[in-house]
């Protein structure tokens, strides 16, 4: 843990203190407006307002802190090279396309009414995995022109494991108080017992196995995305700062989740981005965030444990 520490101290030591607590601010602010204000009317609709205020939800936060660090020496260079708006645009497009793209629902309706909640719950890890890791492996191979070394560059290397279980250890009292919240109980587990066992035949254990797996495997290439490439390539036009680049889009991620788990990414998404990037590698992310993400399924399901195991 002595390790973890010295990596944010000597992080923090290297911030811009006013336009660090500007970004905290501004992130502060849109969480607030999120669950104190119904603004989910502005993204849900299919007229040109609606796709403006889509294509605003990420774009405005995350070129407001691109600009903000920025160094002034260097911003007229960097916005005329191509390669840091082709950057933009395949992050941005991992994101706009994951919320607002669900490529994976026309098969979950097409299937008996039994299975869809399942495919539909199962196609969502897939559709995301697959363009957390998809679009950024598109941009390695176009810029450097193969897929040699790829992962080493998105943080696929070796980490030492100890000091994220002691994380995840701290974590715990935390998670066992918010797993009797309401909102929490309403959210998780993500995958409850549905008619596709019936369908089947199978016990729930075995479908709750494969929607774990796949619901595991997306926290996997969330980590590459948001820790690894989203951190790694941006440094080299923001240095350090990269990663609150990152953690204003994290933020807004979770705004359909509970909102002390939103509140919870915005200081774990900074902890995460520190630690990977001062590491060079992901794997402290993944077992902090797919071990915690488990323990929050465990626990929703102990407490509802009579609700969800059929009779």
């Amino acid at each position: 843990m002595r390790k973890v520490l010295g990596y944010l101290i000597d992080h923090i030591k290297c911030e811009k203190p006013i336009s660090a607590l500007l970004v905290l601010l501004v992130t502060f602010l849109l969480t607030f407006g999120k669950y104190y204000f119904d603004i989910n009317t502005y993204f849900y609709g299919t007229s040109l307002t609606h796709w403006l205020a889509k294509f605003s939800f990420y774009t405005i936060p995350f070129f407001l802190v691109v600009f903000i660090f920025l160094p002034k020496k260097t911003r007229p260079q960097v916005l005329l090279k191509l390669d840091f708006w082709f950057l933009c645009l395949i992050i941005l497009s991992v994101l706009f396309v994951n919320k607002y793209f669900r490529f994976y629902q026309g098969f979950a309706e097409s299937v008996p009414r039994e299975l869809d909640y399942f495919y539909y719950k199962f196609g969502f890890n897939l559709h995301t995995a697959f363009f957390y890791f998809g679009l950024p492996f598109l941009y390695y191979c176009i810029q450097y022109k193969g897929t040699k070394g790829f992962g080493s560059a998105v943080g696929f290397e070796k980490s030492n494991y100890r000091p994220y279980l002691y994380m995840i250890g701290l974590m715990l009292p935390l998670l066992f108080i918010v797993s009797f919240q309401d909102d929490f109980l309403r959210t998780y587990p993500r995958y409850r017992p549905g008619d596709l066992e019936v369908f089947y035949n199978i016990p729930y254990a075995l479908s709750l196995l494969v929607y774990e797996l796949s619901y595991a495997f997306q926290f996997i290439t969330l980590e590459m995305f948001f820790r690894g490439f989203f951190i790694f390539f941006l440094f080299r036009y923001l240095g350090n700062n990269a990663v609150w680049a990152m953690v204003i889009v994290y933020a807004l991620l979770h705004f359909e989740k509970p909102m002390a788990e939103t509140v919870g990414s915005i200081f774990g998404g900074y902890i995460l981005g520190v630690i990977s990037l001062r590491t060079r590698s992901i794997w402290g992310g993944v077992i902090v965030h797919v071990g915690i993400a488990l323990m929050m399924e465990i626990l929703a399901f102990f407490q509802q444990w009579d609700t969800l195991l059929p009779n």
